[in-house]
């Protein structure tokens, strides 16, 4: 594919027609790569370091970009950034993780499913509390409408204020495309965030997140891990360096 951007596109297209040469091989199909289920694993590396990290991850349903400003909001309200309900209980206000988020990230490809992660980065003694709370939150969605529209407000100024220029045209172009989509879909997810309820969002949550199982992954000091109760998160399993990277 070439992409053009500029002023004389006819005096462009016959200068290229010099450089542009017939398809000389049949381009091999990509390789599939599988998806497995997140059926509720736990990781244990153990590694020197003084704090102790823990992050989940959980296979949801294919992506569906009707859903995609309830997406950018739930992000913004709950999950991530500085005034999120997540970040606000867990640092801010207990102090219990020296960082910690929530996000869902829909696939870039249609047919593919989204994905839902998490992260606590703590002290080891504060670990267990910290995952707690996390569990605490994510059980039943907290409702706090000044926040809530607070994300709505910060989610539409984000769209307002993007501009795509120059080669990004292209590169939009052709990742919209892997979704299906042939405009630019970011009115259509403008429209959906300004008319947004909370009821909407408590639904999202409840049908595509809190179903959802996660395989869990923990690095840090074993001899600062709560084996026990580690164990009761899940199949528990430990993996060296050498079972990570291959060497």
């Amino acid at each position: 594919q070439i992409f053009f951007y500029g002023k004389d596109f006819e005096k462009f297209k016959q200068e290229i027609e010099n450089f542009i040469e017939t398809q000389s091989r049949t381009i091999s199909d990509p390789k599939i790569y599988p998806e497995p289920e997140t059926v509720g694993s736990v990781y244990f590396t153990n590694y020197d370091m003084v704090q102790m990290e823990m992050s989940k991850i959980g296979k949801g349903h294919h992506v569906n970009t009707e859903n995609f400003g309830k997406i950018n909001v739930f992000n913004e309200y709950f999950g991530r950034g500085l005034s999120s309900i997540v970040f606000q209980e867990i640092r801010e206000s207990k102090s219990l993780a020296y960082s910690a988020y929530v996000s869902y990230s829909p696939s870039a490809e249609i047919g593919h499913p989204d994905y839902i992660s998490t992260y606590i980065g703590t002290q080891p003694d504060k670990l267990q509390i910290a995952v707690d709370t996390m569990t605490e939150l994510m059980d039943e969605l907290p409702e706090v409408t000044t926040q809530f529209e607070n994300a709505k407000n910060a989610a539409l100024k984000q769209i307002a204020s993007t501009r795509i220029t120059r080669t990004n045209i292209f590169f939009n172009t052709l990742r919209l495309q892997k979704l299906g989509i042939t405009y630019d879909f970011r009115k259509d997810i403008y429209s959906q965030i300004k008319g947004l309820k909370f009821e909407e969002i408590r639904q999202f949550y409840q049908t595509e997140i809190k179903p959802i199982q996660f395989n869990t992954a923990i690095i840090g000091k074993k001899e600062n891990l709560n084996l026990e109760a580690v164990e009761q998160m899940g199949n528990f399993k430990e993996l060296d360096l050498e079972e990570i990277f291959g060497y």
